[in-house]
């Protein structure tokens, strides 16, 4: 491992650090603290649920999907349009295992 690789590794630990124990110092229980957590990272799954059924899917227009989910998916139809967009079959090709093998090959 690089040392700019140990040196990032130990930004991210640090920074979890802070986010994960920063409030029990404040005295906030870790029980709190961890369902409002798993709260929060559900909320922005379901939220953020139709940008990433577009990336899932390779579409095309993954970008567009993902800035109307963004600006417009508070409002329940945007939300909607965003979802139904990304189940739209605009997406591109899937590579087989063997071009897949192939492209790396060629590198």
């Amino acid at each position: 491992m690089s040392d700019g690789a140990i040196m990032n590794l130990g930004k991210v630990l640090a920074i979890a650090a802070v986010i994960l124990l920063g409030p029990l110092v404040i005295g906030i229980p870790l029980g709190d603290w961890i369902s409002s957590l798993c709260f929060w990272l559900l909320v922005g799954l379901g939220y953020f649920f139709p940008t990433l059924i577009a990336w899932s899917r390779l579409h095309r227009n993954t970008l567009a999907i993902g800035m109307l989910n963004l600006f417009l998916g508070w409002t329940f139809l945007g939300w909607v349009v965003a979802l139904v967009w990304a189940c739209t079959n605009n997406v591109a090709p899937r590579p087989t295992p063997v071009q897949q093998f192939l492209a790396n090959a060629k590198r």
